[in-house]
């Protein structure tokens, strides 16, 4: 009976008269047993079921909400959601500020009282006097911008439960479409900043396909070659997606069969392959140490020009390069053309199928499909000035492993030699259009390290083919 009374006034039993709960005597000290636990279970698990069952009854509420209010629903859910966005980002960064302040004056106050414990000499080797003083002047800095941040948070706008999930489940999703073209803006407005962003270009690279070009199909495509490659805020490394160069849109075989079925309209697709060359960037040499230097003794700078710049009836010595090193096949080729843009050079494209290597490393075969083949874009662009030729050109296989997510980068340089011939210089890298999560860390690396072993070991045919055409 003592232990009984302790045991219930530390709260570990509790008498319950209730038919489901029944006395029992355990090693001769009394306890009550509990059988409503799996009752309690069953009757959570339940719950679960029901909140699940909620959240979809709410979803189909809050497109109810949307489709029934139109674009006036949509903007008001717009602006209040990222009105609560704002409301909490100004939370959490007041709290950061404070918690900064907090760690600089305790950091000055560390410092200071470790340097007076010290020979000043041995105080001021150590810079924690200064360092003291500096964190000091920090914490001075924040105390002001905390003192400007005292005054009450604006408070976030009320939300129904319709709302809250149309903002989170619905709202991206047509926000996506309206960034793809296959729906209007979300809310009647158009957000400059979502016209031809990485993701974007990422996600239009998988949907969309591009199997002609202007310079193959006759020009069929009007006036794409003579609109002007809008000014995007991308990276000037890569080639954009341009508004104005989309065409006719074409699913793949597999959805809609064959793609001159295909109608106008709809979703762009990729731009042309003039229009992708222009958008590279100038044809200057990397100021890094290139990765091959070589001498080509049987050639004149002019005569390189010549095999870059063949007439129209020869053949072109990239394709011969592609074919030998990378077994390419079906190459189709835009012709060189002046680009304004970059005044004194001239560009082009070529597409072409090229098999995959089976070397593939075992953490990147994990994770995704190898196909047998890869179709290949790449454009280039040639400057001349003077005695000196700059080639560079940019190389993406679409169906690679993560092929669409960064373009190999390779730099040419032709130069007078010093003992006579040719000097060409190179330079490689990998221009990433989507960085991978950092969740694939390993993968990036694993990538940069065989694109650049390609890079590399290329350079030796590349080289060999050019003294060949300067031999005969």
């Amino acid at each position: 009976q003592l232990v009984k009374k302790e045991f219930e006034s530390k709260g570990f039993l509790r008498p319950c008269h209730l038919p489901f709960v029944k006395s029992a005597t355990v090693s001769g000290v009394p306890c009550q047993m509990d059988v409503l636990g799996p009752l309690q279970n069953t009757l959570n698990s339940a719950g679960h079921g029901i909140s699940r069952i909620s959240g979809f009854t709410s979803i189909r509420a809050g497109k109810q909400l949307l489709d029934e209010g139109g674009s006036a629903a949509e903007l008001e859910v717009l602006a209040k959601r990222t009105a609560c966005e704002a409301v909490d980002a100004d939370v959490s960064l007041a709290k950061g500020i404070s918690a900064m302040l907090s760690k600089y004056e305790e950091a000055a106050r560390l410092c200071s009282e470790a340097a007076t414990k010290r020979s000043p000499g041995a105080a001021a080797a150590n810079g924690l006097e200064a360092l003291a003083a500096k964190y000091s002047d920090r914490a001075a800095v924040y105390r002001q911008v905390c003192s400007l941040l005292a005054s009450a948070t604006p408070p976030a706008p009320a939300m129904s439960t319709e709302e809250q999930y149309a903002a989170r489940f619905l709202l991206p999703v047509r926000t996506a479409k309206a960034q793809l073209g296959m729906g209007p803006a979300v809310g009647g407005v158009d957000n400059p900043g979502h016209v031809a962003t990485k993701g974007g270009q990422l996600l239009r690279s998988i949907l969309c396909s591009d199997p002609e070009d202007d310079a193959l199909n006759g020009g069929s495509r009007k006036g794409a070659q003579d609109s002007a490659v809008p000014q995007q805020e991308t990276d000037p490394r890569i080639w954009p997606l341009a508004e104005d160069e989309w065409d006719y849109f074409h699913f793949p075989a597999i959805f809609l069969g064959p793609t001159d079925q295909a109608v106008g309209g709809g979703v762009p697709r990729h731009p042309s392959l003039f229009a992708k060359a222009a958008a590279l960037p100038a044809a200057e040499t990397p100021a890094s140490d290139p990765i091959a230097v070589h001498h080509l003794d049987a050639l004149s700078v002019s005569e390189v020009l010549d095999l870059l710049q063949p007439e129209a009836d020869s053949p072109w010595v990239f394709e011969q390069y592609y074919s030998e090193f990378s077994k390419a096949s079906g190459f189709e080729a835009s012709e060189w053309q002046e680009e304004s843009r970059i005044p004194g050079t001239v560009v082009r494209g070529v597409r072409y199928n090229m098999p995959l290597p089976k070397d593939v490393p075992a953490a990147v075969a994990r994770l995704v499909a190898i196909p047998e083949a890869t179709r290949v874009t790449t454009v280039l662009r040639l400057r001349v000035q003077g005695d000196e030729a700059v080639l560079l050109l940019q190389t993406v296989a679409h169906d690679a492993p993560f092929g669409e997510n960064f373009r190999t980068q390779e730099t040419f340089c032709f130069k007078p030699h010093e003992q006579g011939g040719v000097q060409m210089l190179k330079w490689g890298e990998v221009v990433w259009v989507q960085a991978l999560s950092w969740t694939m860390g390993p993968v990036s690396k694993i990538i940069e390290s065989k694109a650049g072993e390609g890079m590399l070991s290329s350079t030796d045919t590349f080289v060999r083919i050019l003294n060949s055409k300067g031999a005969k």
